[in-house]
């Protein structure tokens, strides 16, 4: 049956997409959807919604653009998904949210912040935190800084484990 239904949406997909077919498809991964924008750790109910309406455009643009010959529609759909929420965090600045290595986010509140990490780090340390805080990538703290991406990555990484540990 499944494979019957799976044979189906690639005939359909191989052709325009309507919107009816559409929408049969967004109501058949609407939980893939959900269960991702979860996986992004929001803060609230609104910022859950907000995932899944972001998601959502992801969602729609994976439908759309998927070819059956190149995988599994879940798949791509859930990239997609995942892809569309993270340009939309990567975009906010100032928001004092940082993405860990498995794309939780980690809501960090600055004043608090210092508490929580121990007075042996360094201030070049804590320029880069403050750096990361403030929306600036890798790359461009790198350049700031006169560091290369990797050393920044991994004083980054040691903050967000510092920062779960004290969380547990």
């Amino acid at each position: 049956m499944q494979q019957k239904r799976l044979h189906q949406q690639k005939t359909h997909l191989s052709k325009k997409v309507s919107q009816k077919e559409l929408d049969e498809l967004v109501d058949q991964n609407y939980g893939l959807l959900v269960n991702l924008a979860i996986k992004f750790n929001p803060r609230s109910k609104h910022d859950l919604e907000d995932y899944i309406q972001i998601g959502s455009i992801g969602m729609i643009k994976g439908i759309r653009t998927f070819d059956p010959n190149k995988g599994r529609m879940n798949t791509y759909l859930g990239t997609c998904i995942k892809n569309e929420i993270l340009n939309y965090l990567r975009s906010q600045k100032n928001n004092g949210i940082v993405l860990d290595n498995s794309y939780r986010c980690i809501y960090l509140d600055e004043e608090k912040l210092w508490e929580i990490l121990p007075d042996s780090m360094s201030k070049q340390d804590k320029d880069i935190i403050s750096l990361k805080l403030n929306g600036n990538t890798r790359k461009e703290i790198a350049k700031k800084i006169g560091k290369t991406e990797n050393q920044v990555r991994y004083i980054i990484q040691k903050f967000l484990t510092k920062i779960r540990e004290s969380n547990e």
